[in-house]
């Protein structure tokens, strides 16, 4: 352990110099000053480990000069010390790299104490930096799991940040322009394959074998592109550089006659269409597993272009499927503003697709209207016999609904008067199962109840009561329990004069010990002081 020792005194400079030769010879002091003008250059020369130092070393610039060492150095660690008068000025600067203080004149115990503590604090340092590093290497060996989750999320649409995918992508090395086509190619016959097959390495091996003929493929094009194993017989391969559909028909024949002719079978491949946003992929994607569907009618061991077999099918791969669904879940939920931010970003996707079919946006309109009034009756609210769905979506306007800017004009209105609503019953629900949970803990104190048992009963769940009991109560069920057999103990003491074991048991508690303790915590008077208070206060 290196020690930097910085002291205006150069007497006790020397002692402490002397002290730590004798009794710590295995530390080496790197440095000592007496100026504070030496102390940023000899802190960066000398590199030490500790900086022990005289808190009044360092002037009025103290508290800033410390936090700028901590800050540019979090690894030294100070000591400090100094009078009983600069206590104040020594707490100021705990919180940057002070591991421990000593007041003069210091004495050996102190000192002992102060450095045996600085060994243990650098040792664990050391510790986190080897752990740190450690993981950091298992983590290089295992870049590809991490690669793998990413191009996982990209594919399924989990991404939309462009930003966050190129240096992503750039991150992970991978080599591909803008113009972003996806293919899906996939074994043709597979369970009639696989009984060729001996065992799962083999299974392994062909498709392994499949992506590194891809591989090689991609590696040709000028734009670029990766592959991965999607399933055993399957692979995703995605290039880029807006490659024209014949060139890339080329690619996919080429690759087609590849496999067949190191493997004892076919395979047909499915072409979404070109996207220039890496955020789009996922659409390509679904095209290209859509695509592949039609090998049934087309034929097998054949490369297959949505758009020849889907000429003008531009929404139903581009719908925004999660962003309705998350929707639908929020209004149900009574989040109007999530609603809001959810209804703006649907049409902002049904906004980017070309030539959306005509009264497309009153018909999603309804199936929104539709899918919320569905899950609104499967979440049991405790709807009142006169309660009218369609009284929040009229239904005259509803029809009416021809282009986006109507869509989201009717939903903002009418979802902010379905979520108050929403928000009203739910909260006579909780009101409701909050008055059955302390009517069942009021009949049951005495027993050895918990939570789960008075949740069970109302047809609940644990965590959602004890929610109940901190917005009503602003207590936890527990303590509710608690207070009632409290109030309830109290009662028998001041009426009955039973005695502590009697009111334990009363209540609901097997150990006395543990009834007065909780008695005492929770009125702030000992039982037997409870009992003197309320007889001289009702003789």
């Amino acid at each position: 352990m290196k020690i930097m020792i910085a002291d205006t005194d150069i007497d006790t400079i020397k002692n402490f110099r002397l002290y730590l030769r004798h009794s710590f010879p295995h530390m080496k002091v790197v440095s000592s000053i007496t100026d504070v003008n030496a102390f940023k250059p000899e802190t960066d020369s000398s590199k030490p480990d500790i900086i022990l130092a005289d808190i009044r070393f360092f002037g009025a610039a103290g508290h800033s000069l410390i936090r700028e060492t901590y800050e540019l150095n979090p690894n030294i660690k100070f000591i400090v010390y100094g009078t009983y008068n600069d206590i104040e000025y020594i707490e100021k600067v705990m919180e940057y790299g002070v591991i421990d203080y000593m007041f003069r004149p210091v004495k050996p115990p102190e000192f002992d104490r102060c450095i045996r503590k600085a060994e243990k604090v650098l040792e664990d340092v050391e510790r986190a930096v080897q752990e740190k590093q450690e993981l950091l290497d298992n983590y290089r060996q295992r870049m590809e799991l991490f690669q793998d989750r990413f191009l996982i999320n990209l594919l399924h649409g989990h991404l939309d940040d462009e930003y966050e995918i190129s240096a992503s992508l750039k991150y992970f090395g991978i080599n591909i322009k803008e113009g972003y086509r996806v293919f899906v190619m996939r074994i043709d016959h597979y369970k009639q394959v696989m009984l060729l097959l001996e065992d799962d390495a083999e299974k392994h091996l062909l498709i392994y074998q499949m992506l590194r003929l891809t591989e090689e493929r991609i590696k040709r094009l000028s734009g670029g592109g990766f592959a991965m194993i999607y399933r055993f017989n399957m692979l995703i391969i995605v290039i880029g550089g807006d490659v024209p559909t014949a060139e890339s028909a080329n690619f996919c024949e080429e690759l087609k006659n590849d496999i067949s002719a190191r493997q004892p079978f076919t395979v047909t491949i499915g072409a979404g269409r070109t996207y220039k946003k890496a955020a789009d992929i996922v659409i390509s994607l679904r095209e290209a597993e859509a695509a592949l569907r039609y090998r049934h009618f087309v034929g097998y061991n054949s490369v297959i272009f949505l758009q020849y077999v889907e000429p003008n099918n531009n929404v139903t791969y581009r719908y925004p499927a999660e962003r309705e669904k998350s929707l639908i879940y929020s209004a149900v939920a009574g989040e109007y503003a999530t609603c809001v931010t959810q209804l703006a970003r649907l049409i902002k996707s049904l906004e980017e697709i070309e030539m959306l079919p005509e009264k497309l946006a009153g018909k999603i309109t309804l199936y929104i209207v539709v899918a919320i009034n569905r899950l609104t009756a499967e979440q049991h609210l405790p709807v009142p016999d006169k309660f009218n769905f369609m009284q929040f979506f009229p239904t005259k306007a509803l029809y009416e609904i021809e282009t986006l800017d109507h869509m989201q004009q009717y939903l903002t209105e009418t979802l902010k008067n379905y979520c108050a609503k929403v928000n009203e019953l739910r909260s006579t629900r909780k009101i409701s199962l909050l008055e059955e949970a302390k009517n069942y803990i009021r009949l049951n104190f005495a027993e050895n109840i918990k939570l789960a048992d008075v949740a069970r009963k109302i047809k609940t769940t644990p965590d959602f009561l004890s929610a109940i009991f901190n917005e009503f109560e602003n207590m936890s069920a527990y303590d509710y329990i608690i207070s009632v057999r409290m109030k309830e103990a109290k009662r028998l003491m001041r009426e009955l004069n039973l005695d502590d074991e009697r009111t334990a048991f009363a209540v609901g508690y097997q150990d006395v010990k543990y009834f007065r303790s909780i008695f005492k915590q929770k009125e702030g008077l000992f039982t037997h002081e409870y009992r003197a208070e309320a007889r001289a206060r009702y003789q």
